[in-house]
Formats: C-alpha cells, sequence, structure tokens
C-alpha cells in the first residue's frame, strides 16, 4: 500500500522527497556541459560546471547588479553543494545496499505519484451539483463558522453623471411597485459601475470599508434599519445606493455562498481519494483474478 501512504503525504513532504531525487541526480545532470563549451560557466567543481542557462528563473525580473548578487549567491551555494555532494560520493560506496534500496523506493515513489497526478487531471470529475453542495452544507455547517461578522449587502453603484439618476434613485429606494423593481435592474444593466440587488453578496466590515469606502457608522445605520442608503463623499464621482439585508456575527455558521469554495474543495478532496483508492483496489483484484498477482501468506 506504499502508493495510499505516499497519496496522504503533505505538500512539504513530497516537496522534501522531490528535492532528495533531484539532489542524488544533480552531478549527472550538470555533467551534461562540460568546461570548452560555447557558453560561459558561471562556476566550476572539478568538470562540472553551472551555467546561466541552467539557473535562467534565478534572475527572473532582476537587472544590473540585482542580477549580478542573484547569480553570485546561487553560485556560491551551488559550489558548496557540490563539494559535499564530491565528498559524499567519495565516502559513500556506490553500490552500498542502503543507498540503493532508498534510491529505488525514491524512484517508486515517484512513479506512482506522477501516474496518480496524471490520473487526477484525466479521470477526476471536479463538477458538482448545487443540491450535492447544500446537502452536505447543512450536515456540516458547524465546521464552517465565522471569524467575523458579515453582512448581506444589496447595492448599486452609479456614476454621478448618469442619466436619469434621480429616476433611478425613486425607483430603488421607494419602488412603487414590481415593475419600479423592473426599471431598476435594467437601469443598473445599462449604468451602473457594479451592482447587486437579486440576491445580493456578503461582505466582512473590513470589506465594506474597502470596496465601497463606509465607515463604521455607516455600516451600523445600514445594519440598525435594513432600508437602502445613499452614500458619495465630496469630489468622488459615484454613488452608492445600498442596504444590508442580513448580519450573521462572530460564531454563527456560514452562510452558503461564503462557505461554498471550502465546500468544493471538501468534496473534490473525497472523490480524488475515492478514484485512486478504488484503481488500485481494482488493479489489485483483476490481478489476483487472473493469476498475474498471489498471495501466499495466509
Amino acid at each position: 500500500m506504499i502508493a495510499v501512504c505516499f497519496l496522504i503525504l503533505t505538500g512539504m513532504h513530497r516537496l522534501l522527497f522531490i528535492v532528495l531525487v533531484l539532489s542524488l541526480t544533480s552531478c549527472k545532470y550538470f555533467k551534461q556541459k562540460f568546461l570548452g563549451e560555447d557558453e560561459k560557466a558561471l562556476a566550476h567543481v572539478g568538470s562540472v560546471n553551472l551555467y546561466a542557462s541552467d539557473i535562467a528563473d534565478i534572475t527572473k525580473g532582476l537587472h544590473g547588479e540585482d542580477s549580478i548578487a542573484a547569480l553570485k549567491a546561487f553560485s556560491e551555494r551551488w559550489i558548496r553543494k557540490q563539494l559535499m555532494l564530491q565528498k559524499a560520493v567519495d565516502n559513500i560506496p556506490s553500490d552500498d545496499p542502503s543507498i540503493l534500496k532508498k534510491v529505488e523506493s525514491y524512484r517508486e515513489d515517484l512513479l506512482l505519484y506522477e501516474y496518480e497526478k496524471a490520473l487526477i487531471v484525466s479521470k477526476l470529475d471536479t463538477s458538482i451539483k448545487q443540491a450535492d453542495l447544500q446537502a452536505f452544507y447543512e450536515a456540516n455547517k458547524q465546521q464552517f463558522l465565522l471569524e467575523n461578522d458579515v453582512y448581506l449587502l444589496f447595492y448599486a453603484k452609479l456614476p454621478k453623471d448618469a442619466p436619469e439618476l434621480k429616476e433611478a434613485k425613486q425607483w430603488l429606494m421607494k419602488p412603487k411597485d414590481e415593475d419600479d423593481l423592473r426599471k431598476i435592474e435594467g437601469y443598473c444593466k445599462a449604468n451602473a459601475i457594479g451592482y447587486s440587488l437579486a440576491t445580493g453578496l456578503w461582505y466582512n466590515e473590513e470589506a465594506l470599508k474597502s470596496n465601497f469606502e463606509l465607515d463604521n457608522a455607516e455600516i451600523a445605520q445600514l445594519s440598525r434599519d435594513r432600508n437602502f442608503h445613499e452614500y458619495g463623499k465630496k469630489g468622488q464621482s459615484q454613488i452608492l445606493l445600498a442596504r444590508v439585508a442580513d448580519v450573521l456575527r462572530k460564531g454563527d455558521p456560514l452562510p452558503l455562498e461564503m462557505a461554498l469554495g471550502n465546500i468544493k474543495k471538501v468534496l473534490i478532496e473525497k472523490r480524488r481519494i475515492q478514484l485512486v483508492k478504488g484503481t488500485y483496489e481494482r488493479a489489485y483484484a483483476d490481478a489476483i483474478k487472473s493469476k498475474d498477482a498471489e498471495l501466499f501468506v495466509k
């Protein structure tokens, strides 16, 4: 079950694992270029050379002295590493059974990891029905709790020079009937900088301040009377028409709309585990049935 064990390794563990493999092969990689080739070496240890093309990403976005400093720092680290690798090669027999066993184990794990990654890309279904999201949320909402108060905001951001602005304010803030609501929806489609009038959007306090430039008093007012209010500071080219329809407090379950991202990740991860586990189980069952594999321990 090495694959199952490898599957649950953390990202950091996988990174360390890959670094180990690359470290074991780095001497061989750099020996592909030797002194005397057209490209000028940045550094060398014995006959092993380091070229700028080998580490092009190091200086990406850097210029002049910054680029030279980055190359120098990396080259110094590379020399130290090569010297230590050479000492390791000189002091550890190349046919040391423990080293060979570890190298083979790393190779097997890397192959399995790459196979599982390709399997997930080609076979994993990441589409999730709304009903499944809703069902998981209802069953597990206590796992998704708010860290801050959040506000359900209905709003329209409109330019101050928008046509028929006075009428638009009336349609939204004091609608006479459903026809006024349809009018403001169409008006916002044509003129608004941004709006959400059908369902509203959830924001925490910091988002209300940064996205809409509302202060504490304005947020308190919106939370208190739940009516549309007009906001717009002097010198701004736009106005905000907004109301808060609901408030959830810290420690309450997240609204479904805010929990969707986390829920999707959880459900997709469950599918990923099932896909990989199922693939291994089917391979095992098929091999036992066809006698391609046999278990002699009873």
